[in-house]
């Protein structure tokens, strides 16, 4: 919250399903949820800030939008690097302690990535290709039919 109460931007937050929302004292250009679509909301935003893991960062991707990443483990931080190579977003705190950003990290990497006009474009192509190689469908396809040949 400290980070981007000031900053001239909507954000939206989701919070968990376990979080007390008044507790939280949210400034005034936050919306903040328990829970929120998030595959709709990806459709309508410039960035998103994100833990790194695979599910969001594939829907990041699909959506087109870049992100800024915050992993919170090991896996997170691979798929973060990766993300980083394809330019598709930001990482911060990026050494241990991980997921442990200062204010300072945060409001430069969401400067970095909405002045980037890049980035929204390789997050796009990069969806783009994640489609045309067949999605989910093609992914159980593949897994079938090695496990066919080789499992007994």
């Amino acid at each position: 919250f400290t980070a981007f109460a000031d900053f001239p931007a909507q954000f939206i937050l989701s919070a968990g399903k376990q979080t007390d929302l008044i507790s939280l004292q949210a400034p005034a250009n936050f919306i903040v949820r328990n829970f929120v679509p998030q595959l709709a909301i990806l459709d309508r935003v410039s960035a998103f800030v994100t833990h790194g893991g695979m599910n969001s960062v594939h829907e990041s991707l699909n959506a087109g939008v870049p992100m800024i990443l915050v992993p919170q483990q090991i896996e997170q931080l691979m798929v973060a690097k990766q993300v980083i190579e394809i330019g598709a977003g930001v990482g911060t705190q990026m050494t241990p302690p991980l997921g442990t950003p200062s204010i300072s990290q945060l409001q430069s990497s969401l400067q970095g990535v909405l002045k980037n006009p890049q980035m929204p474009l390789q997050a796009k192509q990069v969806g783009d290709s994640l489609r045309s190689a067949g999605g989910v469908d093609e992914a159980v396809q593949v897994i079938k039919t090695f496990a066919q040949k080789h499992v007994r």
